[in-house]
């Protein structure tokens, strides 16, 4: 999603929404945030980390939960 908005226009629209009341306005360019961490290039690559891990965490789920399955059978 964040890909096809683009970075920008959705770390503007979230700030928007978290700091409703109070100013958070600054020049992105001059952010420490972009300057230290290469923002918005480094949330790319946090993306793609999440969705590995995701990944890996639902198939070792979808093992266990066969395995578990897999020894319930004999019992009946």
């Amino acid at each position: 999603m964040v890909y096809f908005l683009g970075a920008k226009e959705v770390f503007y629209f979230l700030h928007e929404v978290v700091f409703k009341e109070h100013q958070w306005f600054f020049y992105y360019e001059e952010s420490l945030m972009t300057v230290l961490m290469h923002a918005p290039d480094i949330f790319g690559y946090i993306a793609l980390v999440l969705v590995i891990l995701a990944f890996v965490f639902y198939t070792a789920l979808m093992f266990i939960a066969g395995v578990l399955f897999g020894l319930n059978k004999g019992i009946n």
